[in-house]
């Protein structure tokens, strides 16, 4: 899925743990919500921690992902979907700020965005689905959202909201575990420290 030959980076910036959700963890791919799909991998991290760009690419879109106008216990968050020279879509999402535009080329490591806090704790009631109760009890508010594609992802989607899909009880046939992608990062990084 990357590039072997090229570098690699992780996609938070910052002095954090390297910590991926495990299948049925909050935050993991594929994470069932009740009445959605979870289509990504959550990395949490502070509200404002840079965001960078795993290898290369070409900015393909940038647009708002979440607001309190589409839900209301929703901040106002942005995404970037960045193709790679293997073909690989990636959608980093939830961020407070995008540092890119369209057709911008990106290097690797490079700042593309900032972190969002997504969720707004104040106006989450109990009403609100249960996995947005687990997020505002465990003070998740901020994380980057990444989702990976095999093409493209349609711009609109009846199905998909918020990084989740709705529907659907198995992934759409482009969409794929971002899990895997992280991992080999981190393998790489270790190979370099050993």
């Amino acid at each position: 899925m990357l590039c072997k030959h090229l570098q690699t980076s992780w996609p938070v910036g910052a002095d954090l743990p390297r910590r991926i959700p495990q299948p049925g963890e909050s935050g993991s791919f594929w994470e069932n919500r009740g009445d959605r799909h979870h289509a990504g991998v959550d990395l949490y991290a502070p509200a404002s921690t840079p965001v960078l760009a795993i290898q290369a690419g070409r900015v393909l879109q940038t647009y708002v992902h979440t607001s309190p106008g589409i839900c209301p216990y929703w901040n106002t968050t942005y995404a970037i979907v960045l193709q790679l020279p293997s073909g690989l879509i990636l959608r980093y999402a939830e961020l407070g700020e995008v540092m890119v535009s369209i057709d911008q080329v990106v290097t690797c490591a490079e700042i593309i965005g900032k972190i969002g806090q997504v969720l707004l704790p104040n106006r989450v009631l109990p009403t609100d689905p249960p996995y947005i109760q687990l997020l505002k009890d465990t003070h998740h508010s901020a994380m980057l959202h990444l989702e990976a594609y095999a093409t493209p992802p349609p711009e609109q989607d009846e199905r998909y909201l918020g990084g989740n899909y709705f529907g659907l009880t198995v992934p759409p046939p482009d969409l794929i575990n971002p899990t895997q992608i992280l991992e080999e990062i981190i393998l790489l990084e270790q190979s370099k420290t050993t």
